[in-house]
């Protein structure tokens, strides 16, 4: 078997190979209590919001993630690989300064 040559692919033979092994995870925190991703988990969940992301936004298109690095990061991340589009993940802005350079960084990136 030859190693996966795209995100999708790595995703999808993790989630065969490693069937019921986790991939994240996420410590309890603002999310709620902890919570384990397998990587079956992480495609099944990023396959569906895909299809959401698909019917809204054009192939090749961007998506600002501001988010924090919680489990819905890695779902959102993997579901802008599988539905084609650029994920232009972006840290929590902390002050005004930071809220501005985001803002620069959304014209920029054309999201």
């Amino acid at each position: 078997m030859s190693d996966p040559q795209t995100l999708p692919a790595l995703l999808a033979d993790r989630a065969r190979r490693l069937r019921g092994k986790a991939a994240l995870v996420a410590l309890p925190g603002a999310e709620g209590p902890e919570q384990v991703l397998t990587y079956e988990r992480i495609e099944a969940e990023a396959t569906a919001l895909a299809a959401a992301l698909q019917q809204r936004l054009p192939l090749g298109g961007r998506v600002v993630l501001v988010l924090p690095n919680e489990a819905d990061f890695v779902r959102l991340f993997w579901a802008c690989v599988l539905a084609g589009l650029v994920a232009v993940p972006v840290a929590l802005p902390r002050n005004a300064t930071a809220l501005a350079r985001i803002d620069a960084l959304v014209r920029g990136a054309g999201a």
